[in-house]
C-alpha cells in the first residue's frame, strides 16, 4: 500500500503576479492587484525578494517563487 503524500501548506488562494517595478531602489510587485514590497505579508505569505525576473515569497516551511509574466 501506499502512504499518502504530506500535506502541502499553501497559501488560501492563488497568487497573481502581473508585475514588477522599482522606484527609487526598492522593489515592488503587483500580486493580486495589492502592490507590496520586500517583508509584506499577503495571504498569509512574507514577499522575501524582488527582482525583475521574479518575487521570492516565503511560507512556514517553504520558498515559492512567482516569475514576472511580463520579462
Amino acid at each position: 500500500s501506499t502512504s499518502p503524500l504530506p500535506a502541502q501548506r499553501l497559501p488560501s488562494r492563488q497568487l497573481d503576479l502581473t508585475g514588477v517595478f522599482f522606484s527609487n531602489d526598492k522593489g515592488y510587485a503587483l500580486i493580486n492587484d495589492e502592490i507590496v514590497m520586500e517583508g509584506d505579508v499577503i495571504d498569509g505569505v512574507t514577499v522575501k525578494r524582488i527582482t525583475l525576473d521574479e518575487v521570492e515569497i516565503q511560507d512556514i516551511d517553504s520558498t515559492i517563487k512567482l516569475l514576472n509574466p511580463k520579462k
